[in-house]
């Protein structure tokens, strides 16, 4: 039993360590793409700022809690929700500014705003965001309440939507690779693979969460809330 125990630690271990090499390899991918190959200084910022927020900024804020993860395995969870907290906030600001970057930039040429699924689905991802770390902070504020079935239905539904939120930011970046403009400059091949890692990230971003909510679901049905 130990020995599997041990063998079932090492290969969470390991497939953080991987999930981290992804989002390092998509994150770097992405910026160099960015500097390269795109002209104008606004749209290289936002596709900067919003591959940083989603891909970098908020898959850290998730994983922080992953009691396998490197980096923050011996914070203690009391500063591993500031952490967590701060990481989003910082994640906001930058796909804050990355939005209107892009707004901006379009407007300035006359292209219609949010035609493109690419669009349409970053607005979306956006204002769920937002709603995500008004919700976040509300989560915060509750984990000091005494009522602990209204913290835990709180704490769900923190957990649920805020990973949606992210997988949402991910899809979004994945209709950004699978752009034409994207597969011109980059090639088929590159954008395939984007694609499969930012895939690929999305599924792992979303595991622990999904953990999480099973645990909570008794203690809500305990209550009779559901």
């Amino acid at each position: 039993m130990k020995l599997n125990d041990s063998l079932l630690s090492t290969l969470k271990v390991l497939l953080n360590t991987l999930a981290q090499m992804l989002v390092g390899v998509i994150f770097l991918f992405i910026i160099y793409y960015a500097v390269r190959y795109i002209g104008s200084e606004k749209l290289k910022l936002h596709v900067i700022f919003s591959t940083l927020g989603y891909e970098f900024l908020m898959m850290e804020a998730i994983m922080v809690f992953n009691p396998e993860n490197s980096w923050s395995r011996h914070i203690p969870r009391k500063n591993k929700k500031i952490v967590h907290l701060v990481l989003q906030v910082t994640a906001a600001s930058f796909i804050l500014a990355g939005f209107i970057l892009a707004v901006v930039e379009k407007g300035s040429w006359g292209i219609g705003h949010f035609t493109s699924n690419h669009g349409i689905l970053g607005l979306t991802s956006f204002i769920c965001t937002l709603i995500s770390i008004f919700n976040g902070i509300g989560t915060f504020l509750m984990a000091k309440s005494k009522n602990r079935v209204r913290s835990t239905g709180v704490k769900f539904m923190h957990t649920l939507f805020g990973s949606s939120t992210i997988v949402l930011g991910l899809v979004t970046l994945i209709l950004g690779v699978r752009k034409q403009s994207f597969i011109n400059n980059a090639g088929e091949t590159l954008s395939v693979v984007a694609t499969v890692f930012l895939a690929l990230s999305a599924c792992y971003v979303f595991l622990n969460p999904l953990l999480n909510m099973k645990a909570y679901l008794p203690k809500l049905r305990s209550t009779n809330i559901w």
